[in-house]
């Protein structure tokens, strides 16, 4: 997954606790964002990259509350990569 590709939420970001409000949204299939960045991870604990998602429209804001706006790829579905 790279910039500017379109995503929505998978099985299991949409289990996540602050995703509960867009439930009825992505099921729609109207749920779909654009990643604007793709962080490495800083330090030894951290294991995965960080995804930022600009969602079309309203969607949520991140995977946690007070860590930032960002998801983890196993958050993630891909939708259609980005053209070139």
């Amino acid at each position: 997954m790279n910039v500017g590709d379109l995503v929505t939420l998978s099985s299991r970001g949409k289990k996540l606790e602050i995703c509960w409000r867009w439930l009825d949204k992505w099921m729609a299939g109207k749920l779909v964002g654009l990643v604007l960045r793709v962080d490495e991870p800083r330090y030894n604990y951290d294991h995965e990259k960080k995804y930022t998602v600009k969602w079309i429209g309203d969607g949520p804001k991140g995977r946690q509350r007070y860590h930032g706006p960002h998801w983890h790829r196993s958050d993630l579905k891909f939708v259609a990569k980005a053209k070139k």
